[in-house]
């Protein structure tokens, strides 16, 4: 005798109780039996970040200093290239529609703005690998910097995919 097929139904349920943090369930039924599975992130967010703020700004704030110069300068050299070719020249579509919506100058500093907050707050969030994050996000504005002003002059091999047109 052949029995049936077994039926399988995933639920995601998303709850909030009363210590105000979201705790995600899988619930998984199968012929009738149930089987939940809880989220292994189950502490609250806020409580991580106060945990994980507790003494960050004493370790981390040289490279907090090194990752917003590196942000500024890359906003400083948006708004300079900006300013010589106009919005058009900017990859970056949200920048783009920054600088469409709140001008040459307000647009990149808004950027910057978000950027150095959503910044610290991954830092502070994931602890662990926040040098990793603020010196690679400074390397990669110092770069932009440097190609914002100079290395558009010049043909630099980002130029390959031809997205850039002069």
């Amino acid at each position: 005798m052949r029995c049936a097929e077994p039926k399988v139904i995933v639920y995601v349920v998303f709850s909030i109780d009363n210590k105000s943090f979201a705790k995600v369930q899988l619930i998984i039924e199968m012929n009738m039996r149930t089987h939940r599975w809880e989220s292994p992130m189950e502490q609250p967010v806020i409580q991580r970040f106060r945990r994980n703020w507790e003494g960050f700004w004493n370790t981390y704030r040289w490279y907090f200093y090194v990752f917003t110069l590196g942000i500024f300068c890359d906003a400083l050299s948006t708004m300079y290239f900006m300013h010589r070719e106009g919005a058009d020249a900017e990859l970056h579509p949200m920048y783009r529609l920054a600088a469409y919506s709140f001008g040459y100058t307000l647009g990149p500093l808004l950027g910057f703005f978000t950027k150095l907050i959503g910044g610290l707050l991954v830092g502070v969030y994931l602890r662990r690998w926040a040098v990793v994050i603020f010196l690679t996000v400074s390397a990669i504005s110092f770069w932009a910097c440097w190609y914002n002003v100079w290395g558009r002059e010049i043909e630099f091999p980002v130029n390959l995919l031809g997205l850039i047109k002069r």
